[in-house]
């Protein structure tokens, strides 16, 4: 009967060793999708893990060498490129082996130890690793794991440590006759639990990125479609301006024809006026911010809003336009709707644009009436109705400053929300 425990935890064991790999490999590269180099490198070294558990059943020099062999393999062969693969895999194996004799040490010079405790420390140093791998993925992927609060994390690391107070007590209560076999297979659960509550937990934090992306390509989607609808609107004012204005220069001819000058200068001046009514806001030379500036104008214009700008920018800057845009094109938005709501403080955006010490900075003032909301972290949430796909707004700004290494800075002073945003351009 012992085997048959024996073998369960063997199983196990393997399976535990092949996800610990697993994991940690891709914390630092991808896959290569339909690799059948990848398949065999893995099929090597699981039959590798299989010949030690049930074959030798005990760590060697030898055996420590072939798998790190065998899992610089899968690493070269099986993932993308990537920088200083064998190095990374040889801190795996140097990190767990310090682990199993550490543990291995303290087990064996624990008082009342007279038992083997092979199968114990090869329990315990496997849910160490779980935890030790888990952590680094943490601290590698933060920006992904922010996304769930911190405390749940460390309230997860409960169960390994719950697992381990367990294996201690079930393997020094009842270690002879019938019940090492009970205690070989809650070994086996213990360990697959471990798995399964930290694999919950990393699908989790990718399905909520997963949501958060698609919440930003929506939210990014309407931004793009708002401009259009603009855009178009525009287009459609200036077609019909031109119609009208093809009209004004037919009347002026006939007026012209028939000698009334009177009729001519007035209607030469009503051009001239509409004409300077009709300007732009914007002529810094830089097409993309120019483009968006005076767009917004035209909207900002109809609902009483007015347009300040000191831009004093090149024609032309090292950076993506469409990075631009969406920096400037939210700010300028979420601006727009704050000023749209007031109904005491003056409605006028002030917009500020220069380059100084190879950074692009911009700085946006607007006024505002409503309650500022924040999150737990400080974050600013979107008072809109519908908040999930208008909340990130902010959000969109800061990743593209933070493609720049540049920072976003905002604060409220005196009724006025400023919003400065700095993205280095060397």
């Amino acid at each position: 009967m012992y085997s048959i425990g024996a073998l369960v935890l063997d199983i196990s064991i393997i399976g535990v060793i092949i996800w610990i790999v697993n994991r940690y490999l891709n914390i630092f590269w991808e896959k290569r999708e339909r690799s059948v180099g990848r398949k065999v490198t893995w099929f090597c070294f699981a039959i590798s893990q299989i010949f030690i558990e049930f074959g030798v059943h005990q760590a060697t020099i030898w055996n420590t060498i072939i798998s790190v062999i065998l899992v610089c393999l899968v690493a070269l062969i099986g993932y993308q490129r990537g920088k200083n693969k064998v190095l990374i895999v040889i801190i795996l194996y140097a990190i767990w082996a310090l682990v199993e004799m550490l543990v291995f040490y303290i087990l064996n010079n624990l008082s009342n130890s007279k038992y083997e405790t092979g199968e114990l420390g090869s329990v315990i140093s496997k849910i160490l690793m779980i935890i030790i791998v888990n952590i680094i993925s943490a601290y590698w992927k933060k920006k992904g794991n922010n996304l769930l609060p911190p405390k749940y994390y460390m309230l997860l690391l409960f169960t390994p440590l719950g697992s381990i107070f367990i294996a201690l007590n079930e393997f020094y209560s009842n270690n002879q006759g019938q019940g090492a076999v009970n205690s070989l297979v809650i070994f086996s659960i213990l360990l697959l639990l471990n798995i399964s509550m930290f694999e919950i937990y990393s699908q989790i934090t990718e399905y909520l990125t997963g949501e958060k992306e698609r919440t930003v390509y929506i939210q990014q989607s309407d931004l793009i479609a708002r401009n259009t609808a603009e855009q178009k609107k525009l287009i459609e004012e200036f077609q019909e301006e031109k119609h009208n204005f093809v009209n004004e220069l037919i009347v002026i001819k006939n007026n012209i024809e028939n000698g009334d000058f009177e009729n001519v200068v007035l209607n030469l001046d009503k051009i001239i006026c509409k004409v300077d009514n009709v300007q732009s806001i914007s002529n810094s030379g830089n097409s993309t911010v120019d483009a968006v500036i005076n767009s917004k104008y035209a909207v900002a214009i109809k609902a009483g809003i007015e347009f300040q700008t000191k831009i004093f920018i090149p024609d032309s800057m090292p950076m993506d336009q469409c990075d631009i845009g969406v920096v400037l094109g939210n700010a300028i938005d979420n601006a727009i709707d704050a000023a749209r709501a007031c109904s005491i403080n003056r409605k006028i955006i002030e917009i500020f644009m220069e380059v100084k010490k190879g950074a692009l900075i911009l700085i946006i003032k607007n006024p505002f009436e409503h309650d500022i909301v924040k999150d737990n972290k400080g974050r600013l949430l979107s008072t809109k109705r519908d908040y999930r796909l208008h909340g990130y707004g902010v959000s969109s700004i800061k990743k593209v400053v933070e493609k720049y290494y540049g920072e976003v800075l905002i604060e409220t002073l005196n009724g006025k929300f400023i919003l400065t945003a700095i993205m280095n351009m060397t």
